[in-house]
């Protein structure tokens, strides 16, 4: 436990210069958030004017300020970091005066940390859903321009690798596992070549790779006015974002998040048929029939690392599924519709002791595999 520390939250902050209230300006295509806002709240604001924001955080729940003061909160693979889109910010030094940073004094204050000072807010520029689509054509890597579309579109898909392994029980030979990394880089760099932001996820236990990614081919969209007008879209988005706001209304101090997630709850209880045992997991109105393993004789799933890792892995996948579905049915911005209780569920089980063993396997493959 450490001693003197201070802690400033800035959820509350509003800065005296009117200029640096939260606002969109639509001509320039650019957004000023105060350092204390969500990002459910940042969306709030620019998502029925038919903006979106380019670089994206792995969520919604963390505050403006912290993600711009850092580097491990979002980003995508053509555009740099979330903070790489800020232009200006507002921020107090250590001897408590304000001044606003631009140009190339921003490159100090990006992933700084706090370090310099306090970020009290942020311009940031935004992406227009009323410009055309342009994207790379991933068999000939040309432009393909459409003057139709450019709104956000949220794409997934699941691609097995497991024929590119033999069979169980035939353990993979060294090969058989370069060959592996092969199909999943092309995979993944086709993905990205054909998108603007993306995420990916590798199930270890089935050989899945899930790819969550956007681009702007939906319909061309200005909100309810403007040059490409979709006014039940604008209607859609603001009740969508004023939904989510009102469910996180201090997401960006809290992380969206409850304190209890278990409360002891024993595995056994949770990982049964049907799911309708103890809460939080169920109602309580049946008792749970247990799941016999497929490894071990006479006993449970429940009690099988392996097993429990590996429905863990696959309830993962089908919840952000669901997560990116809904999301894109609603608020459609290239986020997960998913808060910080479910993810902590379903990684809490994850075996982490393998992680070094996988990791050293994985990226030595690969050293092979490109070389």
């Amino acid at each position: 436990r450490e001693e003197d520390v201070v802690i400033v939250s800035l959820v509350d902050h509003v800065p005296a210069d009117a200029d640096w209230a939260p606002s969109l300006d639509q001509e320039t295509s650019k957004v000023r958030l105060t350092a204390g806002m969500s990002w459910y709240e940042a969306t709030q604001l620019i998502r029925p004017h038919g903006f979106v924001f380019r670089q994206r955080t792995a969520g919604r729940m963390f505050s403006v300020g912290g993600v711009i003061a850092n580097m491990v909160h979002g980003g995508g693979s053509k555009y740099g970091f979330v903070h790489d889109e800020v232009t200006k910010m507002l921020v107090m030094i250590s001897d408590g005066s304000i001044m606003e940073v631009e140009g190339d004094d921003l490159k100090y204050w990006r992933s700084s940390g706090g370090q310099l000072g306090i970020i009290l807010a942020v311009e940031m520029e935004v992406h227009p859903e009323s410009t055309p689509f342009v994207t790379i054509d991933p068999s000939n890597f040309q432009p393909i321009v459409d003057e139709s579309k450019g709104g956000l579109n949220m794409h997934r898909k699941t691609v097995d690798f497991a024929s590119s392994l033999p069979a169980p029980p035939t353990p993979p030979t060294p090969n058989d596992v370069v060959t592996l990394i092969q199909s999943v880089a092309l995979e993944v760099f086709t993905t990205v070549a054909s998108s603007d932001h993306q995420e990916f996820f590798y199930d270890w236990y089935g050989n899945t790779l899930t790819a969550y990614y956007t681009d702007y081919s939906g319909d061309r969209f200005s909100g309810a006015a403007g040059d490409f007008p979709i006014p039940e879209t604008a209607d859609l988005y603001q009740t969508s974002a004023d939904d989510l706001v009102a469910a996180f209304p201090d997401a960006a101090f809290s992380g969206g998040g409850k304190t209890e997630l278990f409360g002891g709850q024993d595995l056994c209880d949770i990982l049964c048929v049907p799911p309708t045992g103890p809460p939080p997991f169920g109602d309580g109105t049946k008792e749970c029939v247990q799941i016999p393993s497929q490894l071990g004789p006479q006993k449970l799933l429940c009690e099988s690392p392996v097993e429990v890792a590996a429905f863990i892995g696959t309830s993962t996948i089908e919840t952000l599924n669901e997560a990116w579905d809904q999301s894109k049915a609603t608020i459609n911005d290239g986020y997960f519709l998913v808060d910080a209780p479910q993810f902590a569920t379903l990684v809490l089980f994850a075996p982490t002791r393998a992680f070094f063993n996988a990791f050293l396997t994985f990226w030595g493959a690969q050293g092979q595999a490109i070389s």
